[in-house]
């Protein structure tokens, strides 16, 4: 019998983000900021068992199993009422996979 495998991953970045003005000038230059920090961790186990003669296994996994908030998108327009906003993003989510591996 085949133990069960996990496997994990983390990460913490934080990307830049570009502000944009509608009307350029010369004293508006470019101006960065940064997203908030990202934070995921995915974890997941499988388990292979025989059945009529074929190899299978079944996989249950968590994606971002912390719930963190890991935006993708911003609203970089200085001009925009929403200015700085986050939006986006992978919530917690769960799968469930049944694999072929093959003849035993």
């Amino acid at each position: 019998m085949r133990r069960s495998s996990s496997r994990t991953r983390f990460a913490k970045i934080r990307f830049p983000v570009l502000i944009i003005f509608k009307m350029p000038c010369p004293q508006h230059r470019e101006s960065w900021f940064r997203y908030p920090s990202y934070f995921a961790l995915n974890a997941g186990a499988e388990k292979r068992f025989p059945f009529r003669g074929y190899q299978w296994a079944v996989r249950l996994s968590v994606i971002n199993a912390t719930g963190h908030n890991n935006y993708s998108s911003v609203i970089n327009n200085v001009d925009a009422p929403n200015f700085l906003m986050f939006s986006g993003g992978q919530h917690r989510a769960f799968t469930a996979r049944l694999r072929f591996v093959g003849r035993r």
